[in-house]
Formats: C-alpha cells, structure tokens, sequence
C-alpha cells in the first residue's frame, strides 16, 4: 500500500481491522461445522450474508484502488457514495453480531471486545469522501416554464397546449 502514491489514509486505517475481522471469521466458521441447530444458524444467515457482501466490497475497493496511478479518482469511482470506512463499519457490525451470538459467544472470547473497540474507532474516522453536493444552481425570477435536466437522461418537454409523443408509434394515429 505505501507504494500508492496519492492513497487515502482511510486505505492503511481500515486495514488495521482486517486481521481482526479474518481471526474472528475463521473462528466462527471452524465452530460453524460443530454446531447441530440449523435453526439458530438460519437466524444468523442474514448477518453473514451481509458480512460476506461487504468483505467482497471491501476486497474490490482495495483491489482497484491500490496500485491505481489516480488513487483519489479511483476510489471515488469505486466507491459510488459507499465509503471505505462505511463499509467496514457494516463488516465489523456483523461481526460483532455474530461473535455475540448464543452460537460463537464461547469462542469468540476476547474478540468480541477487540471487535467492538475496532467497531468504536471506525466509527470515530473522518469522512474519507466529501459528501457530493451538486453544483448546479438554478434561478427563475419570471413566469416562464424552467424545464431542468442536469442527469444523463433525456428529458422531454411539452409546455404548449399540443400533443407529445415519444418514443416509436405504432399504428396509432393522433387525434385531429
């Protein structure tokens, strides 16, 4: 990582957790294979679902963004609004839910604390992407129309009393 020139610090931070989050996940999967309540499981399955969804997150922001020539750019279009530091907090939540669980609470042990210290300091870092606000800014001091399209779409206006019809027509005639 620290050949990575322009790389948020959020990148190294984050990193921290990762051994602490791979230890406990191991652990639980290992102790996953003992365990004869498939109901107690299945009421887990949406917290490790989660978890897994946000590790491979977590695995694609790291795998896109270092090494990357634009860091800063990379990240911001890997991350499309979600946050590194987000998307740790959700991975560590799980965790934490998991390792709390009746299930794991035995062995987990002492990682329920370090998950929920990691858990603390994730949730104390600062904003690793400025909130994206929109630079357009409109003004209409008439009685006109104001028809505004600042996306990719296309945007289709009727502001007169006739018909608008987009797209193909088949068949259909208008009426005279």
């Amino acid at each position: 990582m620290a050949t990575t020139k322009d790389l948020p610090t959020v990148f190294s931070e984050v990193a921290e957790f990762i051994p602490l989050v791979q230890k406990v996940s191991e652990t639980c999967m290992g102790h996953i294979k003992t365990i004869q309540d498939t109901d107690s499981l299945q009421d887990l399955r949406p917290a490790v679902e989660g978890c897994t969804e946000k590790a491979a997150q977590l695995d694609k922001m790291f795998l896109h963004v270092i090494g990357a020539s634009d860091a800063q750019q990379q990240y911001r279009m890997v991350a499309k609004g979600d946050r590194l530091e987000h998307v740790m907090e959700a991975i560590l939540e799980h965790m934490t839910e998991l390792a709390t669980s009746s299930l794991f609470v035995d062995v987990a042990g002492t990682s329920v604390d370090e998950l929920k210290e990691a858990l603390r300091k994730v949730k104390g870092m600062a904003d690793s992407l400025p909130n994206e606000e929109s630079s357009y800014s409109f003004y209409n001091s008439g009685s006109g129309w104001m028809n505004v399209n600042t996306g990719t779409a296309p945007q289709n206006n009727n502001n007169g009393s006739g018909y608008q019809f987009n797209g193909p027509i088949h068949g259909f005639q208008p009426p005279k």
